[in-house]
């Protein structure tokens, strides 16, 4: 790529993942949402026609949790790929996700889309959902 096409191509993605301002940045100088976006800006640089998230959001305050959540739906519609997210947050799944598959020991539980995961009779995806220590799973 000429150096023009290169200009073109990472301000595109910058701004993609809302760091279009962050370009001449060192990553000590960005905050740890931004360096979660400069990830995702590695990630898809190429457009790939999927992207992986493993656990996007842990460890961020709501605020940015709700930007990385809709970079992830940004993203995966102006790619017109596919996302897959593993995560534990489930507000932001209930945001992001087409189909949930919740795993258990190594085995998918429950597959279908959020209100079908939801309204599940799994007593193993309702005690997860409700976040409650009384269940089958083990605490």
């Amino acid at each position: 790529m000429s150096p023009a096409e290169i200009e073109r191509v990472v301000m595109h993605t910058l701004e993609m993942v809302g760091l279009e301002g962050a370009r001449d940045k060192f990553p000590s100088e960005l905050s740890g949402g931004m360096l979660k976006r400069a990830g995702f800006a590695r990630a898809v640089v190429n457009e790939p026609d999927l992207v992986l998230y493993d656990e996007p959001t842990t460890g961020l305050d709501p605020i940015i949790t709700h930007v990385l959540t809709d970079t992830i739906i940004r993203l995966r519609e102006e790619l017109s790929g596919t996302a897959v997210v593993v995560s534990h947050d489930l507000q932001s799944i209930y945001a992001m996700a087409d189909y949930v598959a919740m795993l258990f020991e190594g085995a998918i539980i429950a597959y279908g889309t959020v209100e079908e995961v939801k309204r599940s009779v799994n007593p193993i995806v309702q005690q997860f959902l409700q976040g409650s220590e009384v269940g089958p799973i083990p605490i």
